[in-house]
C-alpha cells in the first residue's frame, strides 16, 4: 500500500491542484486544457465536468477528456514469487483521442457525457497496457479539453441563395432582404412579429426592429436610428451563430429551434435547440407553463461563394410544411413522420399524454405492480431459474465443455513511411488457426492454414460450428435414462475461448463472422477491444460466443495460465521461425521438406539469436 501511495504522490508532484492552459490548434481553432490533479471519486469527476460546463456560460462547445492513471504490473522474482510494481501515466493532450468528443449544447448533453465518462471508466478496468501483466487500477487526475466551435457567420445576402430556398415556399419561409448582412436579427424580428389579422408588418418595420434587436444583443452604446448604426451596418459581416445564439436567447428571453438544410439529401432538419436560462434553470422543462417563453423557428442555410462558406437565416412560417414532419401541438417539439405505418398510433398516444402534462416533458419512474427482488443471476439465467423454482438448484452445474482457438500470423512487407518519424515495416495476416475441442469423448484438435486455401478461416468456422453442436449437446442436462432433459431450459452459447484475443486475434477473424450462414447477434466491448462476440448459425440454430479468458482473470502470461488451468501442464514452448517467411513466399517455404536452419529462428525485432541447445528442441518437436 505504501508503494501505491508513493506512486500517486510522485505522479502529482510538480503540478498545481487545478490549472487551465489556452492554446491554438493547427487549424486555428481555439481550445483550453483544464487540469484537476486531485480526483478521488466519481463525485469529483462530476463536479469537475460541471465546473467546466458552467465556465462556458451555456455556450455551445466541444469537449474531450483524458485521465491520469496508476497501473500495476505483475512480475516474478528469482524464487518465482509474484511481485507487484506500480507506475503512472500523466493526462496528456496527445492521448486525448482515446475517448470520443461531444458537442455540448445544453444540460442534457453534459449529463449524457458524464454517463459516457462512467462507461469509459468501466471499460478501462479491462484494458491492458504493454503486456497482459499490466492493468489500470486507479485514476488520480483528469484533463478536460474544450474547443470553441468553428465560427459560422450568418449574414450573407446572396440573392441566388435566398431565391433557392424561398421560391415556391411563400407560406413556408419568410423571405427577407438580407441587406446589411443582418439577416439573423431580421429572421428573429419576423418570427417574433409575424403577421396576424390585427396587424401586418411591412418589411421596413421588420428591418427597424432588427436593428433595435442588434443594439440589444451587442449592447451597442448608441441608438438603432443613429448615424453610428448606419456606419456599423456598412462594414457588418453578420453574427457568429455558434457564439451568439445563446446570447440572443438570454437577451431576448426566447427559445430557438434552429433548422438546417442538408445539401446532399435535399431535406430540412432541426439541428440545434437553444433554450433561455432563467437563474440557471432551463426553460424547456423546469419552470411552469406560465413562465415559459416563446419558441421561434429559424432556418440557417449554407452555400459556397468564391471558395468561402456563406450562411443566411430565415424565419420559418410553417415548419411542418418545411420538414415534412408533423409536430405535437402541445410541446411543439416531438415530431412524427406521417409516412410511417405507425404514425397515427404514436401521434395519438403522444398528444394525449402531452396534453395531460401541459406540453411539458415529465420523466417518471414506472414501478411494477408486484415487488420483485433484484437478482439478475436468477432472472437472467433460465436454467438456474427453473431448477430453483423446482427445488433442484443442487443440480445446477457450470459449463464443462468448450473450445479454444489460437491464430498464427504471417507478415506482409509494407515499408511505408508516415510523417517524419513513423515507419511501418509489416502488416500481419492470418497464417493458420488451431482449435482444441473438449467434449465428453475427450480432447480433439483441428488445424487450418493457408495451405488449405485462402478461405481457410471460413473452413475453420464451418468445422467449428460442427464441433460446437456436440459440445452443446454434452453441456446440456440429462435425464436418468441418459437423454437430454427437454424440461430444463438450456440456452447457453458454446464458449470459444482465446487467450489475450480480444484486441488481436478477433480483429483478424471478425470480418468472417458475417455471411449467409451465420451472423453476429451481440458485440460487447469497444471498437478496439471485443470482450464478447456471439455468433448465430442460421441453419443449425446454434450460438457460439468468442471470449477472451483474460476478461475474467487478472493479467498473466500464457505460461502461467496453462499452469493454473491446464491439464497435464507442459512448460516447453515450441519454436517457430516467424521471420523466415512472409505473404510472398509462405507457400513455398511451407512446402519444403528440409528442416529450418538456425538462422531462420533469429529475431531481428528483439535482436536475439537462438542457441544450439534450444535449436535441438526443434527437430524433436517437429517429429
Amino acid at each position: 500500500m505504501e508503494q501505491f501511495i508513493d506512486t500517486v504522490d510522485s505522479a502529482r508532484t510538480g503540478f498545481n491542484r487545478e490549472r487551465t492552459i489556452n492554446q491554438r490548434q493547427d487549424d486555428g481553432q481555439l481550445s483550453q486544457l483544464h487540469y484537476n490533479n486531485v480526483i478521488q471519486s466519481l463525485a469529483d469527476i462530476e463536479m469537475f465536468v460541471n465546473e467546466i460546463y458552467e465556465s462556458q456560460h451555456h455556450q455551445a462547445f466541444k469537449i474531450q477528456f483524458n485521465f491520469g492513471v496508476i497501473y500495476e504490473e505483475y512480475r516474478h522474482d528469482q524464487n518465482d514469487q509474484v511481485q507487484v510494481d506500480y507506475g503512472y501515466i500523466l493526462p496528456r493532450d496527445t492521448r486525448i483521442q482515446e475517448h470520443s468528443p461531444k458537442v455540448i449544447q445544453n444540460q442534457d448533453d453534459i449529463e449524457e457525457y458524464q454517463q459516457y465518462i462512467k462507461a469509459e471508466i468501466i471499460n478501462m478496468q479491462n484494458f491492458t497496457l504493454d503486456s497482459t501483466r499490466q492493468r489500470y487500477i486507479a485514476i488520480y487526475s483528469m484533463l478536460i479539453k474544450t474547443y470553441n466551435l468553428q465560427p459560422q457567420i450568418v449574414g450573407a445576402s446572396m440573392k441566388e441563395l435566398i431565391d433557392l430556398h424561398c421560391n415556391g415556399r411563400k407560406n413556408v419561409i419568410y423571405k427577407n432582404t438580407g441587406n446589411n448582412n443582418n439577416c439573423y436579427m431580421e429572421a428573429i424580428a419576423k418570427a417574433l412579429h409575424s403577421d396576424s389579422k390585427e396587424k401586418r408588418y411591412h418589411q421596413d418595420e421588420i428591418i427597424s426592429i432588427s436593428k433595435q434587436l442588434l443594439v440589444q444583443v451587442l449592447e451597442l452604446p448608441f441608438n438603432s436610428k443613429s448615424r453610428k448604426m448606419t456606419d456599423l451596418l456598412k462594414v457588418f459581416d453578420g453574427l457568429d451563430i455558434t457564439k451568439y445564439a445563446q446570447i440572443v436567447s438570454q437577451k431576448l428571453k426566447i427559445n430557438q429551434d434552429i433548422y438546417y438544410y442538408d445539401n446532399e439529401h435535399k431535406n430540412y432538419y432541426r439541428g440545434l435547440q437553444i433554450f433561455y436560462y432563467c437563474n440557471g434553470i432551463e426553460d424547456s422543462n423546469e419552470i411552469n407553463q406560465n413562465e415559459q417563453h416563446k419558441t421561434i423557428d429559424i432556418l440557417v442555410v449554407e452555400s459556397e461563394w468564391q471558395g468561402n462558406k456563406i450562411s443566411h437565416a430565415f424565419a420559418i412560417a410553417n415548419k411542418q410544411a418545411l420538414t415534412g414532419l408533423i409536430f405535437c401541438p402541445h410541446c411543439n417539439s416531438k415530431a412524427f413522420d406521417p409516412t410511417d405505418k405507425n404514425y397515427s398510433r404514436d401521434y395519438e398516444k403522444h398528444i394525449i399524454k402531452c396534453e395531460n402534462n401541459g406540453g411539458k416533458i415529465i420523466k417518471k419512474v414506472k414501478l411494477d405492480y408486484v415487488q420483485k427482488p433484484y437478482c439478475p443471476h436468477i432472472m437472467h439465467n433460465k436454467t438456474y431459474q427453473y431448477l430453483l423454482a423446482n427445488g433442484r438448484e443442487n443440480e445446477y452445474k457450470p459449463t464443462q465443455y468448450f473450445i479454444t482457438y489460437d491464430l498464427e500470423t504471417v507478415p506482409k512487407i509494407v515499408n511505408k513511411k508516415f510523417g517524419k518519424s513513423s515507419y511501418q515495416m509489416y502488416e500481419l495476416f492470418p497464417l493458420s488457426v488451431a482449435s482444441t475441442i473438449r467434449n465428453k469423448q475427450g480432447i480433439k484438435k483441428i488445424f487450418f492454414s493457408q495451405q488449405n486455401g485462402e478461405n481457410f478461416i471460413v473452413q475453420w468456422l464451418n468445422q467449428l460450428f460442427k464441433e460446437a453442436e456436440q459440445v452443446n449437446a454434452d453441456n446440456q442436462y440429462l435425464t436418468a435414462a441418459g437423454t437430454i432433459d427437454e424440461k430444463i431450459p438450456y440456452s447457453v452459447e458454446v464458449p470459444i475461448v482465446g487467450f489475450n484475443s480480444s484486441r488481436f486475434d478477433i480483429s483478424l477473424i471478425i470480418s468472417y463472422m458475417q455471411c449467409k450462414d451465420w451472423t453476429i447477434t451481440n458485440y460487447t466491448g469497444s471498437p478496439s477491444t471485443a470482450k464478447l462476440i456471439i455468433v448465430h448459425h442460421k441453419k443449425l440454430n446454434l450460438k457460439v460466443k468468442f471470449v477472451d479468458m483474460l476478461t475474467y482473470l487478472q493479467p498473466m502470461e500464457l505460461k502461467q495460465a496453462a499452469k493454473d488451468f491446464g491439464d497435464g501442464y507442459d512448460d516447453k514452448k515450441g519454436l517457430f521461425p516467424y521471420e523466415c517467411f512472409n505473404t510472398d513466399n509462405v507457400n513455398e517455404v511451407l512446402s519444403k521438406s528440409e528442416p529450418f536452419s538456425m538462422e531462420d529462428f533469429n529475431s531481428s525485432l528483439k535482436k536475439t539469436k537462438i542457441s544450439q541447445k534450444d535449436y535441438q528442441i526443434y527437430p524433436e518437436d517437429a517429429k
